[in-house]
């Protein structure tokens, strides 16, 4: 049976060694797919640009041109190399310009299916995270986001799909399944339920009642609908209908049950509103111990 899940697959690197996690599990997974992998280095204009009231910045802006296009040639060079070794095809590419912004439209230019990034830049201490560039290339990019920390994807034995029954959430568990599929996964599928409105005095008793037994019923039937795609793609599945804040509660049952990969979709219930800064979605993303993948 075919498990190919994606042709053409693309990795950001800054050449750090979290970003090396980002680059072996890109590997792997292109592996998997017979697919072809881009590594893409981005340059960004502040690296380079000085205010030239001196004849001397021309030359120094020169020489520090030259020297980051050297650190993304050996960036790539490492992804080229790492590929080598198993037989994946790469393409080296470096651009210039905004990294979140250059590294979506080459997405999008290219036909990429999914796009793999680590979380911290090249000092190890700031976060490619509030406002940095995992965040945002997983807040605005159509192409699904693999956004990876702590671990690579090499062993994958259970992979997390939290959803909320909403139409992103679905696709992103269908695309979780097919990756459960590739590894032999166990799914887990997770659906929680914050009843914080429900808990307050100031609301009519029946009222809540109700909403509440209709939450339920919900949760029943978006946890029971991933399962049984789960089960019938031949995989080991099993819901949990978890109450509390949604990213603590998906957090925490991760570390519970040694999952290996968190799947989330990007947008919630109203199919409109994006999971901007401090929703679910990107609060996983940024404390999650394991790669994290959102899709829309």
């Amino acid at each position: 049976m075919d498990n190919r899940i994606f042709t053409t697959i693309m990795v950001a690197t800054d050449g750090s060694d979290d970003a090396k996690n980002a680059v072996d599990s890109a590997v792997k997974i292109t592996q998997l797919n017979k697919a072809k992998l881009y590594a893409v280095h981005v340059i960004a204009p502040g690296e380079v640009k000085v205010t030239q009231h001196d004849p001397r910045d021309a030359e120094w802006e020169k020489h520090m041109k030259e020297h980051l296009m050297a650190q993304g040639r050996e960036a790539t060079k490492y992804v080229e190399t790492s590929g080598k070794i198993v037989g994946v095809s790469v393409e080296p590419v470096i651009l210039e310009g905004n990294p979140a912004d250059e590294i979506v439209k080459f997405a999008d230019k290219n036909d990429v299916e999914l796009i793999v990034t680590g979380t911290l830049g090249k000092t190890g201490v700031a976060r490619f995270l509030l406002g940095g560039v995992a965040e945002n290339v997983a807040r605005y990019s159509r192409t699904p986001v693999l956004v990876v920390r702590g671990m690579t994807m090499n062993n994958v034995t259970n992979i997390l799909i939290a959803t909320d029954g909403s139409k992103s959430a679905d696709r992103a568990a269908d695309l979780g399944i097919k990756f459960a599929r590739q590894y032999g996964a166990k799914v887990y599928v997770a659906y929680v339920k914050n009843v914080t409105a429900y808990d307050t005095v100031i609301i009519d008793e029946a009222w809540c009642t109700e909403a509440l037994q209709k939450y339920d019923k919900e949760a029943h039937r978006a946890t029971s609908s991933v399962v049984d795609k789960a089960k019938f793609a031949g995989l080991s599945a099993e819901a949990a209908i978890l109450k509390g804040v949604e990213a603590d509660e998906v957090l925490h049952f991760a570390d519970k049950h040694d999952v290996d990969m968190i799947v989330v979709g990007s947008h919630g219930r109203s199919g409109l509103e994006r999971f901007a800064l401090g929703s679910v979605s990107e609060k996983v993303v940024r404390h999650a111990k394991v790669p994290v993948l959102v899709a829309r």
